[in-house]
């Protein structure tokens, strides 16, 4: 049957009479749709056959026309709008048994609650450099253990990370500043390195702080915590050890909950996700914002990752179509020439700042500045990023770093006279020490390049001469250039010192 046919044939029709009459006084969800058709309209039918005849009437509804001012129009246009929330942060009690998570925002447990127990659930958060899981507590003066967010303040007591368990001491070493000469951890930080240990009970829900009060409880299911303070400034877990000054004023650039996102990399990963599901003819997505400055700060934040992806991918086929490692100081001309390989299927960029003139010409100066500037950003892909939720290459496994002639130095057995524990091993095991501590300098990004010690010239010698959009490298060049020495000074206003 024709459209128009149709049209006039399904004026009449229940199911689309429901639908136009419903839609006419607001929108509605879907699934709220389909449960009132089913009340009002089919109420013997099941929810899974209310929901094929609404789908199977807004199919005919779209295909359909009737007359409207003299033309033919489709009987439904509908516009369907799709709404995105964030997770629910988890939370679970603090017992022998657990944990027992679960992400519902119950106040008790609901698994200890089938054996008759009644036992305070609390938000649990993660460290952002290794994960480790904390609980967020308030802990009031009689002992009670209160139940907070993340960023809330203290209404009747102190606030705590409380890790269930102890931790060993001396596992992780504090940062280099935090101590004397002598290696003594420095009064101020002592806290934050030896935290307060004591003891919970989930059955009583009190907290006793070793040391502070004698222990009335005398539950059989206490566990053993350590408390760390407020502001978060130290991760004391096995294999971590990250620390943060007062400079990082918020709890969420330390800690994450489960399900939180920051607002721009949601949006850039729901724009993604629509782009490669959409067909490559529909490949588009128009975004409304309420203001400027939000409009500006997601393109900027969109445009960023897109780049730095488009960066680690070349850098990631350049490394694979080598076969043999890349030498870190030709690295530049090396992925520059991947780029250029693949030209036809739009890698290389116009990096030239002025008509994009330039992108084959060998004699062009931005070519040479947009290697330099591709060398820079392979030294800042060496850094650790610190963060488990935010991956280089070399946290996935696509990128392995070694260090030319490591091998020789550590099997020159002469060199390691002096220093009787690396001698007294073997070559083999002397290297992956060597590595190691090398490992650790370039994850500090202790790694020579011209714009650490002078970050300005970079305006100078690169931006100026590329264009701006394929530029990525923005927050993280600093004034202050990493460094290991037994001499120099740790407290040196010029250079991070280790």
């Amino acid at each position: 049957p024709s459209p128009a046919y149709l049209g006039e044939t399904l004026g009449s029709q229940r199911t689309i009479q429901f639908i136009e009459d419903t839609l006419a006084e607001g929108p509605r969800s879907i699934p709220s749709l389909i449960r009132q058709y089913r009340d009002e309209i089919r109420p013997g039918a099941t929810l899974e056959e209310a929901e094929r005849e609404i789908n199977a009437a807004f199919y005919l509804g779209m295909y359909s026309e009737f007359p409207v001012g003299g033309r033919l129009q489709k009987r439904f246009i509908p516009k369907v709008h799709m709404y995105y929330s964030q997770g629910r942060e988890i939370k679970s009690c603090v017992t022998r048994e657990g944990p027992h998570l679960h992400d519902a925002g119950e106040v008790t447990c609901p698994k200890c609650a089938e054996t008759d127990r009644t036992r305070i659930t609390f938000p649990m958060v993660f460290c952002r450099a290794c994960g480790q899981e904390y609980y967020t507590i308030e802990l009031l003066p009689d002992g009670t253990v209160k139940s907070r967010d993340m960023d809330s303040l203290a209404l009747e007591g102190e606030v705590f990370y409380l890790f269930r368990g102890e931790f060993q001491e001396g596992e992780v070493s504090p940062p280099e500043w935090w101590c004397t000469d002598t290696g003594n951890i420095k009064e101020k930080y002592r806290s934050f390195v030896s935290p307060q240990k004591g003891s919970y009970c989930p059955d009583c829900n009190k907290l006793i702080i070793d040391g502070q009060q004698v222990d009335p409880c005398m539950c059989s299911g206490k566990i053993r915590v350590t408390l760390l303070s407020s502001p978060f400034r130290f991760c004391p877990s096995s294999g971590c050890g990250v620390s943060y000054d007062l400079r990082t004023r918020r709890e969420f650039n330390k800690l994450f909950s489960f399900g939180t996102v920051g607002r721009s990399t949601a949006t850039d990963i729901l724009v993604s996700n629509m782009l490669t599901t959409l067909p490559s003819s529909e490949q588009k997505v128009i975004a409304f914002s309420d203001n400027r400055q939000d409009t500006a700060l997601q393109a900027a934040h969109m445009n960023n990752i897109q780049k730095r992806i488009h960066f680690r991918r070349a850098l990631y086929h350049t490394l694979a179509h080598e076969g043999d490692p890349v030498l870190l100081r030709e690295a530049g001309e090396t992925i520059f020439n991947t780029l250029r390989h693949y030209q036809s299927d739009g890698a290389l960029p116009d990096f030239e700042k002025h008509g994009g003139e330039g992108r084959m010409r060998r004699s062009s100066r931005s070519e040479s500045v947009y290697k330099k500037y591709l060398l820079l950003n392979t030294i800042l892909e060496m850094e650790s990023t610190r963060q488990k939720n935010q991956p280089n290459l070399e946290d996935v496994g696509l990128l392995k770093v070694g260090y030319v002639g490591l091998d020789e130095i550590a099997a020159n057995s002469n060199l390691w006279k002096d220093v009787p524990i690396l001698n007294a091993i073997t070559p083999d095991i002397r290297e992956d020490y060597l590595k190691g501590y090398l490992d650790i300098m370039r994850h500090n990004l202790a790694i020579y390049s011209e714009y650490f010690f002078d970050p300005y010239a970079i305006n100078e010698e690169i931006e100026r001469h590329l264009n701006p959009d394929v530029l990525f490298h923005n927050e993280i060049l600093t004034t202050r250039p990493t460094g290991y020495s037994d001499d120099a000074r740790r407290n040196s206003p010029s250079a991070t010192v280790y």
